[in-house]
């Protein structure tokens, strides 16, 4: 099971605020890949990708919670990946093999980056950007299934 996870808050200033992945390959603890994001702050300072080890509340509904109760509204797009792709996400993310664009504000461009086997051809500066771009890819995927 793996989601997109955008966060889009209400005012002017965060308005597409952050972007995460969450991926859970069956038979492996879930990972977020939570970019230049403050979820792990709260418990360990900065990181970037973390596994569930059991030493905090750890689980998507969680992460969304932690950003809910921000004021932050939150899209979560479920993504399709064959065990291939994901285990090839998993090593890109862990090998830190990602873009970045320097500064702070790089957490969709680091997410897109990793999702190019996925179907995401281009680099998204905005989480709107990316979740409109995997939401394109899972609406096409949706209509091949419908179709065959």
């Amino acid at each position: 099971m793996t989601y997109a996870v955008s966060i889009l808050g209400y005012d002017i200033v965060r308005r597409d605020s952050h972007s995460a992945l969450y991926l859970h390959i069956k038979g492996q603890s879930p990972l977020i890949f939570d970019p230049n994001g403050g979820y792990m702050r709260q418990y360990r300072g900065q990181a970037e990708a973390f596994y569930d080890d059991g030493s905090i509340p750890f689980s998507i509904e969680e992460f969304v919670k932690y950003h809910v109760e921000d004021g932050d509204y939150v899209t979560q797009r479920k993504i399709t990946l064959t065990r291939e792709q994901a285990l090839n996400i998993e090593e890109r993310v862990l090998n830190g093999n990602y873009a970045t664009r320097g500064g702070v504000l790089y957490c969709a461009w680091a997410i897109s980056s990793v999702l190019d086997e996925y179907g995401v051809k281009e680099r998204c500066f905005f989480p709107s950007s990316l979740d409109k771009a995997v939401k394109e890819i899972e609406d096409k995927k949706k209509l091949v299934n419908e179709n065959h």
